[in-house]
């Protein structure tokens, strides 16, 4: 992995730069129109030694009944406390992109409003064991806009934070701020496609920006250490105008970067952090994926990186 002293200046290939005023134009707003309050709607930090994260945090169950059947508070030699997060087979069940079934151990913040907003979220996180590798994707977190809010059909997360299928060592980072192609960010050393497209509206066409990746992608896996904590840092900034961004930080190494637009909808709609093993289920008959546990500690949420690096990166 890249390594440097300071978070803020790191090495990065700059792949687009073509930062200029924005085609999309300003959706109207109808609840929390405030425009001068660009504060996270959350902020809090939850490090599982007490009963809050079950106030501040929501479980994704779909209404199935394993509920919080997934989660489990675990303590460590020293004294302390993280979450286990269990994946399993037929377990809070749903249906996925391309009508896929999927099942899921995520929990997310209750739906606010975020447009015009700055948000950073982050959390560590590690492998309970050695979880088998699918040869499916495995998400491990979502900057989630609810989109069926506006008649949108499988809606796609703004940002999605996952394991690619092409290997246990690929991390894959989609970026969808409207209809047209889902952008990606491939970091592998197994893969044949692009390792990065460039943001696409049907609308309104590329969108400009300045789009960077890390200079070291092979170091980039999912997680950097099979027993280590990792930590992510996301911010995100949903707005139609030149001001959006989206940074994605691991272990202090910037892996993904864009400032540009964020959001090409006719209409507002609210979003929620999502985080927790989500995944496509088995899709051979009578054969089942193999549980995957993972352990997350320290999820913070605030308006500002340092709100939530004064935690993380202590």
């Amino acid at each position: 992995m890249l390594r440097v002293a300071t978070a803020l200046c790191l090495s990065m290939v700059v792949v687009t730069d073509a930062y200029s005023k924005s085609p999309i134009p300003d959706p109207p707003c109808g609840f929390n129109c405030s425009t001068t309050d660009e504060k996270s709607p959350w902020n809090f930090w939850l490090d599982f030694e007490t009963n809050e994260w079950k106030q501040k945090l929501r479980v994704n169950d779909k209404g199935n009944p394993q509920g919080w059947k997934p989660f489990e508070i675990k303590t460590e030699a020293d004294g302390n406390k993280y979450l286990s997060m269990t994946v399993q087979h037929g377990w809070n069940t749903g249906k996925g992109r391309g009508k896929n079934t999927t099942e899921r151990a995520e929990l997310h913040t209750k739906r606010q409003d975020v447009y015009g907003k700055n948000v950073w979220h982050g959390f560590k996180i590690r492998n309970a064991a050695e979880n088998p590798f699918t040869g499916n994707r495995l998400l491990l977190a979502q900057y989630y806009l609810r989109l069926e809010n506006i008649g949108t059909k499988n809606p796609i997360p703004l940002v999605a934070v996952k394991y690619d299928k092409v290997s246990a060592d690929s991390l894959r980072i989609e970026f969808y701020p409207c209809e047209g192609t889902i952008n990606t960010t491939l970091y592998s050393r197994f893969g044949n496609e692009t390792p990065y497209q460039e943001p696409y509206c049907s609308d309104y066409g590329f969108l400009p920006g300045k789009y960077e990746v890390s200079s070291n992608p092979d170091g980039v896996k999912p997680l950097s250490s099979d027993k280590e904590w990792t930590t992510y840092v996301i911010g995100v900034r949903v707005t139609s105008d030149e001001t959006g961004f989206i940074e994605i930080y691991q272990n202090k190494e910037l892996v993904f970067r864009w400032k540009g637009p964020t959001y090409g909808y006719s209409k507002r709609v609210p979003a929620e952090i999502k985080f927790g093993p989500y995944r496509n289920m088995n899709p051979r008959k009578g054969e089942k994926y193999s549980p995957q546990t993972f352990h997350v500690d320290d999820f913070v949420v605030g308006s500002s990186i340092q709100d939530v690096t004064k935690i993380l990166w202590k």
